[in-house]
Parts: structure tokens; sequence; C-alpha cells
């Protein structure tokens, strides 16, 4: 944060963010541990005690609401004070199956906080580690080397352009180097981190291949960040380049770059997934 303050205020969110949502992971964790492996976020969640799971969903509601922004803060109060019904919103909206909702003010804040809430818990689900506990320590203390976390998973390389596991267009893609592909390319799902090897020469969003159409750009303050442009759906994602930057922790760059995001979006550009500020 020290080389690019103007993102120490997103980057506090997020560390706050992911310290709610540790004791939700480690929750679902051991709830969920008996269970046999779930097939979906849905059935993750269902797989739980409602009445528990409104208890947790308060309890990330709490210290949330004191630190968010007056937008998410106000909302986020009034579910406080429902949590029963707010927890059934943010939950579908988060799932998509009350996709609509999500407009507006109110819907956005419906969507982050059940979003929150989600993320641990399908992580959860799919055994993967804590979220503060990895990249809460990355923003507060320094990049920890994240090439292990990312090396390409087995079984090849995959087509498809959305998450196996939750049907999520993915947040963010990596470049690295490993024994078997130079300059190998991973597609990250920003919510509940499941990643999957993807040609390099493919949009994300519409599966344009004509290399003429697909641009990528790279600004000064942040060369491992790349912006991905597709001239075919005049949608964007960024890529975090490894091999510039070896200690680089996805998710922690791509919200850092912010002014990316500004750049491109004044280029005409749409955000293939935001992240879960929102960004």
């Amino acid at each position: 944060m020290a080389r690019h303050p103007h993102a120490e205020e997103i980057l506090g969110f997020y560390v706050a963010v992911l310290e709610a949502q540790e004791p939700v992971w480690r929750w679902a964790g051991s709830a969920l541990r008996a269970a046999p492996p779930p097939a979906s976020p849905r059935l993750a969640v269902e797989a739980l005690d409602p009445v528990v799971l409104q208890a947790r969903f308060r309890e990330l509601l709490g210290p949330l609401v004191v630190v968010a922004p007056p937008s998410l803060s106000e909302v986020g109060a009034g579910l406080l004070e429902q949590p029963a019904r707010a927890l059934a919103e943010s939950v579908a909206v988060a799932l998509g199956s009350e996709a609509e909702a999500a407009d507006g003010v109110a819907g956005q804040a419906l969507l982050f906080f059940g979003s929150a809430f989600l993320e641990p818990i399908v992580m959860a689900a799919r055994g993967e580690p804590g979220t503060a506990s990895a990249a809460g320590s990355a923003a507060t203390a320094g990049r920890a080397d994240s090439r292990a976390s990312h090396s390409p998973p087995a079984g090849g390389t995959d087509g498809t352009t959305t998450c196996r596991f939750c049907g999520r267009a993915p947040l963010v893609a990596v470049l690295l180097d490993d024994a078997q592909t130079k300059g190998g390319r991973l597609a990250v799902c920003g919510f509940c981190t499941e990643r999957w090897t993807m040609r390099r020469a493919v949009c994300l969003a519409c599966g344009e291949s004509d290399t003429a159409r697909l641009l990528h750009h790279v600004s000064e303050s942040f060369p491992q960040v790349r912006v991905e442009e597709c001239g075919s759906c005049r949608t964007y994602h960024k890529t975090i380049d490894l091999r510039v930057e070896g200690r680089a922790v996805p998710v922690v760059d791509e919200l850092a770059s912010v002014e990316l995001d500004l750049w491109a979006q004044e280029r005409g550009l749409e955000k293939l997934t935001p992240n879960l500020l929102g960004l």
C-alpha cells in the first residue's frame, strides 16, 4: 500500500471484510466436514443449520456496518434489524436467483453482504484455506509468494470460460511459467477461488480467439497488472503476470489497481466480473 497510497482505503476495507469472513470460514469448515462435498454453492448453504446460519450472518454484518462506506453501512444497519429476511434476500441475490434485485444502491448492498457471507462458506465447502490468513496478511504485511497457490490444477487445459463449481465468470487471470508451460494462463473465480487453465489467446467473456481483436495494456504504475480488452464484446478483465512480480497476490493486486478500472471504463469497456467490493 505504501507504493499506491490511493488504494489504502480500499485495501483497508477489504482487510476488514476478510477478518469478518474468517470466523464464518472456520465454522462452515467444521460444520461441512462430515457432509458429502456439495456440488454447488446453493447446496453448501442448504447443508448448514439455518438458525446458526442466521446468527453467523449477524456476526459478519456487525463489524462490517461500522467500517463500510455510508451507502453500504446504511443498508447493512437495516439488515441487522431483520436478520432472517435479510439473510434470505442477500443469499438469493448473491446466488443469482434474484439477480434483478441487485439494481440500485440497496440491491448492490444486498449483493455485497450476501457475497461476503457466502464466499467463505463456499471456500470451506471446497476445502480452500481461510480468507484472512491468506489474502489479508498479504494486504497488510506485504505480499507472500503466491506461485504455489496458483500453480495449474491437474487435468490440463480447460476450454470453459465459467467456473465449474459455481458457474460464474472469472474475476482475474494469472500468467506464470511452470515446468510444463511457459506463460501458462489460469482463470481464477473470485467467488469460490476455483482455478482452471485457459488458452492465452481467447476472451474470457465471449471466447473470441482472433488475436487482432484481443488487446492488452500495461501501466507503469502496475507493471504486473495487464488490462485485457476484447474488441468483439468490449469487456475487459485484469491479468496478474507472476513472471513480472512473483510475489503478487492476484486478488489484492486486482483491487489495488482500481485506477486501471477507471481508465478502462473511460474507454467504454465493461468489466467482466466486478470484485467483492463492486469495483
